[in-house]
């Protein structure tokens, strides 16, 4: 008897490595690993996000197992065109561990992918420094290995407007936040309200908005119409829901609470019908009903 299981034992171990193998294989095979950018000419300092896109070409269905943020970003290889590795770093959201992709489904997901490596980092500021360079993913789970397609962006110095905005920024991130938070802020405003439509109205629209709330300098009504205007000028922008948010949230603690912060997105909304805008209004009003 006690033989007996040993055989069946060694029987099972077999039989699920082979299936292993076989998954593996079929899983490198058929699915497909692409990364994208949304364009490959940028200034120093623009934010530069990456797509990474997974598609089962197969005729079964299909797991990605361990599938996440860290996984991918440690696998992202950037080199210059020294071949030097421009490292990474960047930030994913995704909340998923192991992704099932049925026959023509796809998985997709964008990060932010920013230059980790002295002397071109500024106090938090990492941007890459102007070269061309070269990107290439892979992924390896311990069963699956999928090697992604390459790409190349170059990126040039700034010119014109954008280089007095890039100067000040990089000035602005050698400040010491605790003691100079409020001249920080007014430099951040100044930039905003100077050059609305800067490659760096994002960055600087965030970093302002982020030191407004810890320090709560500024952080009253005034916030409130900034992120209008923002909304407004910059209605692409992928910090949109951010505005919406942030506006909200303020309404909601300081200036009537609830009611008061629902009102103001259904305006919102009603100003800007049929559009991501709307969208994310939405999403808003769904949140604040739970407050």
């Amino acid at each position: 008897m006690k033989k007996l299981v040993i055989l069946l034992s060694i029987l099972f171990f077999v039989l699920v490595s082979f299936v292993s193998k076989s998954y593996s294989e079929r899983s490198a095979n058929d699915i497909k690993y692409l990364i994208t950018l949304n364009k490959t000419l940028f200034v120093e300092g623009e934010e530069i996000t990456i797509n990474f896109k997974f598609t089962n070409e197969g005729p079964e269905a299909d797991s990605l197992i361990n599938i996440n943020d860290i996984k991918i970003l440690k696998c992202l290889i950037i080199k210059d065109s020294h071949g030097d590795n421009s490292g990474y770093t960047g930030h994913v959201e995704l909340k998923e561990k192991n992704i099932v992709l049925n026959p023509g489904e796809e998985f997709v997901i964008s990060s932010p992918l920013k230059f980790y490596r002295a002397p071109a980092a500024v106090g938090m500021f990492f941007y890459f420094p102007k070269d061309t360079y070269n990107i290439k993913g892979y992924y390896n789970n311990g069963k699956t290995i999928l090697e992604s397609n390459e790409i190349n962006f170059k990126v040039i110095a700034p010119f014109g407007a954008e280089n007095e905005v890039f100067k000040e920024v990089l000035e602005i991130n050698k400040i010491n936040p605790i003691d100079s938070a409020e001249y920080m802020i007014n430099r951040y405003d100044y930039l905003l309200k100077n050059y609305p439509t800067s490659v760096y109205t994002d960055e600087i629209f965030l970093n302002s908005i982020m030191q407004r709330r810890i320090t709560l300098i500024k952080y009253d009504s005034t916030l409130i119409q900034d992120c209008l205007w923002f909304i407004e000028k910059n209605p692409n922008s992928k910090h949109i829901d951010f505005a919406i948010n942030e506006a909200a949230e303020i309404l909601f603690y300081k200036y009537g609470g609830k009611d008061a912060a629902i009102d103001f997105l259904l305006n919102l909304k009603n100003s800007y019908p049929n559009s991501e805008i709307s969208n994310e209004v939405q999403k808003a009003i769904s949140k604040f009903e739970y407050k």
